[in-house]
């Protein structure tokens, strides 16, 4: 009885470290940790290869319907959806979300995000998620700003590391009101 809880111990242990790895990371990332001020772009995380991000924005926004939205991310298991998101890409390509967080730029590549849970290679300090639009977001302060996003999961690519997932970000409005700002689940 004992052994079998030390091994239930163990490998929820072995899941929890595996969840925090995936816990929004991208390859995209050197590894480097980037400056901690967000509210300038960052420029010191280095990036590699050519980024590509299929989707056809004009015809996708005459059939974005933001009143039937598929998953809807709020402050509850914020962080275990993304992460669900990155583990499980096929399961979502093509479903329609609504996630709200903060607006974080981090080398020109545009996030929404909270504050949460950290791993070696997280942008920032936030569980976040790429997002790709036509929008202005020139506005908008990097951390500072709340945002919500709405638009159609899809995978990209990048010319060195391969697939990733992002947003094609439909609407990204800003906020008055912000969620929970901290995440832990």
């Amino acid at each position: 009885m004992v052994k079998s809880i030390h091994n239930k111990k163990a490998l929820l242990l072995a899941l929890v470290m595996v969840l925090a790895l995936l816990s929004s990371c991208t390859d995209k990332d050197s590894g480097k940790n980037p400056a901690k001020d967000l509210s300038k772009p960052q420029s010191d995380v280095s990036m590699s290869g050519k980024d590509e991000y299929p989707h056809d924005l004009k015809k996708d926004r005459k059939e974005f319907d933001p009143k039937n939205i598929n998953i809807v991310v709020g402050d509850n298991l914020y962080a275990t959806k993304i992460n669900d998101w990155f583990a499980n890409t096929v399961d979502y390509i093509g479903q329609t979300v609504e996630i709200d967080g903060f607006y974080v730029d981090i080398g020109g590549y545009s996030y929404v995000g909270r504050l949460g849970p950290s791993c070696p290679y997280c942008k920032g300090g936030y569980v976040s998620f790429e997002f790709k639009g036509d929008q202005d977001l020139s506005a908008f302060k990097s951390g500072e700003t709340w945002i919500r996003v709405q638009g159609i999961i899809r995978e990209g690519n990048n010319s060195i590391y391969g697939p990733f997932p992002y947003i094609e970000a439909i609407n990204v409005i800003e906020l008055e009101e912000k969620g929970l700002e901290t995440v832990a689940n």
